[in-house]
C-alpha cells in the first residue's frame, strides 16, 4: 500500500473516531471498510490478475505477469490499490490498477492506468482490470486483422502493401440519432495510395 493511501486511510478513520459519538453504527462500519481495505493487498493483486486473464484469451500466468504468446505480449501488473471514499454511497470503494505491457520489438514499456468503483474490493479492483482486458482485447483483434482489407502503393522502387480495418460507416458525433454516412470511404480509397509512406 503507497504512503498516500496509507495517509488517507489514517484520516479517514481519525475523523470517524472524532465522530462515533454522533453516529456510532456509521462510524463503526467506514472503520470496518477502512480495515479491509488496508488488510488486502494480495488479494488485489490476485483479483486482478485472475480478472486479467478470464477476460482475455490465450494468456499465461506467470506470478504477477501474464505472457499472450500469440501476440508476444508480456503483461505485468505493477499495482492494484484501492481507496475508501465514501461509505455512504453504493459503491464505496475506488480502484485502480496499473500494468506494464510489454511489446515485440519495443524499446519501452507501455504502462496502463484504469480504475474503477464498487461496492466491494474486489469488485473495484475487477471493473478497472476488465476495462483494460477490453482494450487488450481490441489489440489483438487489430492485429488479427480478421477483417481487414489491403491498400498498395509503389515508391522507393518496390510494393508496399497496407493493412486496415474495414468499416462502412461513419458515425457523425453530436448528431441528434446516429447518422450513417455509407460510401464514405469508397469516396477517397483510390487517392489513399498517394499519400501512403509519404
Amino acid at each position: 500500500m503507497g504512503l498516500l493511501e496509507k495517509f488517507a486511510l489514517k484520516a479517514a478513520v481519525s475523523m470517524v473516531r472524532a465522530g462515533a459519538k454522533k453516529n456510532g453504527s456509521e462510524a463503526s462500519q467506514f472503520e470496518r471498510l477502512s480495515k479491509s481495505a488496508t488488510s488486502t493487498s494480495f488479494a488485489k493483486d490476485e483479483v486482478a490478475i485472475r480478472t486479467l486473464l478470464e477476460n482475455t484469451t490465450g494468456g499465461v500466468r506467470n506470478k504477477r505477469q501474464v505472457t499472450y504468446p500469440k501476440y508476444d505480449f508480456e503483461v505485468t501488473l505493477l499495482e492494484a490499490k484501492t481507496l475508501l471514499s465514501d461509505n455512504r454511497t453504493k459503491n464505496p470503494y475506488t480502484a485502480e490498477v496499473r500494468f506494464f505491457i510489454a511489446l515485440p520489438n519495443a524499446e519501452t514499456l507501455l504502462t496502463e492506468r484504469y480504475d474503477s468503483i464498487g461496492e466491494t474490493i474486489n469488485g473495484a479492483v475487477a471493473g478497472a482490470v476488465k476495462k483494460f482486458a477490453a482494450i487488450l482485447n481490441d489489440m489483438f483483434e487489430l492485429i488479427d486483422g480478421a477483417d481487414d482489407d489491403l491498400i498498395e502503393n509503389y515508391f522507393d522502387g518496390r510494393q508496399h502493401i497496407y493493412r486496415y480495418a474495414t468499416e462502412s460507416m461513419i458515425g457523425c458525433v453530436g448528431a441528434p440519432a446516429l447518422q450513417e454516412i455509407n460510401g464514405f470511404f469508397g469516396q477517397i480509397e483510390d487517392e489513399l495510395p498517394a499519400y501512403l509512406g509519404a
